[in-house]
């Protein structure tokens, strides 16, 4: 490892089918990689040790926790350090902007990347499905929201922007995939209702127009939830198909926003209404029962 090289994190659990893509680029940018393993029982801890990867294992409570994990973890070897998801791939371009960055007189503190979707083997260039996270990052500068569902790096203020991008391989069967996203629903519905309850909670993303990239999504996500429950799925997926051209990516991105942008906000209203059905909102409990978020 050089001094220059950041140390890589990656989350594990049961991700044989995408680890090896993943791991192949990360060892372009740096060979100390920590794999943070939640008890697979496939051959994820094989492919990991493949690539050198130092394995540690922590049995699964919460995204936030087994990520902030990680980042303790990785903390104790390096200055700064790059997060990866076990199905994300960085392209040439990322890797080449990361290796040219001069980290150790860096003059931020964190740099955020694009994230690109490919579904049903085709990357995904219209309609929003990408996305922008802070991970390469200073140790001891960035921590993760404490949210059950869709939770984010905290950003410093000091950061900039990658050229290129992680690519998000949902390399999973529709049958799996819809079977994830009823899970996610599930915890999605929660944060939905908790959303309804008091100011803006500590230690999570702030809504901002004018913020970063982050920031600006989530100010988006709250004008979301400010609309007619159970009406603005219909109005998000116009959104996603038409105006942002979702429809161009063929028949892969129409049923990627239709299921994504439409089915799944629908499910979350839904559920929310099982639950409440027109009773005044209170902080729901912490979510449970949903199994594993990262399983595949």
């Amino acid at each position: 490892m050089r001094a220059n090289d950041p140390a890589i994190g990656v989350l594990t659990f049961n991700c044989e089918s995408s680890l090896a893509a993943t791991l192949a680029a990360a060892r372009k940018v740096s060979t100390a990689i920590a794999v943070l393993d939640s008890y697979s029982t496939d051959k994820t801890l094989e492919i990991a040790r493949s690539f050198g990867a130092v394995i540690h294992q922590r049995a699964f409570t919460s995204y936030t926790d087994q990520r902030n994990s990680l980042i303790d973890l990785l903390s104790q070897q390096s200055r700064w350090q790059l997060h990866l998801d076990a199905d994300e791939e960085m392209d040439d371009t990322l890797v080449s902007a990361i290796k040219a960055l001069t980290l150790t007189d860096a003059e931020v503190d964190a740099y955020l990347m694009r994230r690109d979707v490919v579904f049903l083997g085709k990357q995904l260039r219209w309609g929003g499905a990408s996305s922008v996270h802070c991970r390469l990052f200073r140790s001891g500068t960035v921590r993760v929201e404490q949210r059950a569902y869709d939770q984010h790096f905290l950003p410093p203020a000091r950061t900039q922007l990658l050229p290129g991008a992680m690519r998000d391989h949902q390399a999973i069967s529709l049958t799996d995939w819809s079977h994830k996203h009823v899970k996610w629903a599930q915890v999605e519905a929660l944060e939905a209702a908790s959303s309804h309850v008091g100011s803006q909670p500590e230690g999570q993303v702030a809504p901002k127009a004018a913020g970063n990239a982050i920031e600006r999504r989530r100010y988006l996500r709250k004008l979301y939830y400010a609309c007619p429950p159970l009406l603005r799925g219909f109005g998000y997926v116009v959104w996603r198909l038409i105006v942002q051209l979702g429809f161009l990516d063929g028949k892969a991105g129409i049923i990627y926003h239709v299921l994504q942008g439409f089915w799944f906000r629908f499910l979350v209203d839904a559920l929310v209404y099982e639950k409440y059905r027109g009773k005044p909102y209170h902080q729901p409990p912490q979510a449970h029962g949903v199994g594993h978020p990262l399983a595949k």
